[in-house]
């Protein structure tokens, strides 16, 4: 028993074997996310762009194997409630380190994509979702140690903003009203209009 347990961790001890210093780690980018327009009491979706550089991949959320460390989004603050995170799907690939074996990996560019609630309660006005997201990058030889990013996204009230926009277009398309119809200014001493009219 003692034996066949061994067999079990020598995959994850010639992966540790293989990791490459963390410094020569690729770096997962993620786009810099426009501000979400969100509404009170409504479903509002966040996707997040990311990619890895060519010739890397990083393990799926579901990897194949125990020892791979999985892609791993992870909301911690913020407006919105009970987040559904849907990942990329996946590829079956061969690598020199897999022994043959195919691994499920995402490469290039992909979206991660979570659908929120947010709730009627809500504050108005700017709010931030922040987040984690993990992940461990591999080229065709050697896996790397994983990493973590950070995930802010801005969101705004829908309503709020609409309604503002909505006050400053009707503000701008208000008529001035035409010179002719303006009360004239009264300077004394000008004319008849300041002069007290004496009954007959």
């Amino acid at each position: 028993m003692r034996f066949k347990n061994c067999f079990k961790i020598l995959p994850a001890l010639a992966l540790c074997a293989c990791l490459a210093p963390a410094q020569m780690a690729p770096e997962l980018k993620i786009e810099a996310q426009p501000t979400v327009k969100a509404k009170r009491g409504a479903p509002v979706t966040v996707t997040l762009k990311a990619s890895l550089p060519a010739g890397f991949h990083a393990n799926s959320h579901t990897p194949t194997e125990s020892y791979l460390i999985p892609l791993n989004l992870k909301w911690t603050g913020g407006p919105f409630q009970d987040g559904a995170i849907t990942y990329p799907k996946p590829q079956m690939e061969k690598y020199t380190f897999s022994a043959g074996k195919d691994i499920s990996v995402v490469t290039g560019a992909f979206d991660l994509v979570t659908k929120f609630q947010v709730p009627a309660g809500a504050p108005t006005g700017p709010a931030a979702q922040t987040g984690t997201l993990r992940y461990q990058a591999c080229n065709d030889r050697m896996c790397f140690p994983p990493k973590t990013v950070n995930v802010n996204v801005v969101s705004e009230d829908y309503a709020a903003t609409a309604a503002f926009a909505f006050r400053r277009r009707r503000r701008a398309s208000t008529p001035a009203a035409p010179a002719a119809s303006r009360p004239r200014p009264i300077v004394p001493g000008s004319g008849a209009a300041d002069t007290p009219v004496s009954p007959a």
